[in-house]
């Protein structure tokens, strides 16, 4: 079990998707088992890295283990995920497959990502769609959302566990 930063790589691009884990070995495997399948998975899989092995094969890609650290501190192995994102500039369409940059501040998301997501979010696909909400339920719904962020504020995220 190896705790680190791993790529995988389009041998003939030089395309790179750069991902962190526990368990590298077990983390590659469930890649390539999802990469493999011939259906995308879009909850399992990240679209852009399951379509260039479609049209180019699993065998056209190399796995690399870039960094591997003793125990597993999650802060560290952010900020080295992210220092490895940025070297090889894994987030822009044109030198990697990663979907996303994440920071401790928040999410980076590619635009076509958020176009994406908005999309799938439209109309009869959106969980309040036909949804016709009275005042007095528009009322509860924003004391509850108000309570909720003040006990964030004052508990932090702890209060939802």
């Amino acid at each position: 079990m190896t705790i680190g930063i791993y790529g995988i790589i389009h041998l003939a691009s030089g395309k790179i998707y750069v991902g962190k884990s526990s368990n590298i070995e077990a983390r590659i495997a469930n890649h390539h088992y999802h990469l493999a399948k011939p259906t995308f998975n879009k909850k399992a899989c990240n679209r852009h890295l399951w379509n260039a092995v479609q049209k180019y094969g699993l065998h056209s890609f190399e796995t690399l283990v870039f960094e591997t650290f003793p125990s597993l501190d999650e802060t560290l192995i952010g900020e080295r995920e992210l220092y490895w994102m940025d070297y090889f500039n894994s987030c822009d369409r044109e030198h990697g497959y990663n979907l996303r940059r994440d920071t401790s501040t928040g999410m980076k998301v590619h635009e076509e990502t958020k176009r994406l997501m908005s999309e799938a979010q439209k109309g009869e696909r959106n969980g309040n769609f036909g949804n016709h909400w009275s005042d007095d339920q528009k009322s509860l719904m924003s004391r509850l959302m108000k309570a909720a962020h003040e006990r964030e504020d004052t508990y932090g995220d702890d209060w939802r566990e």
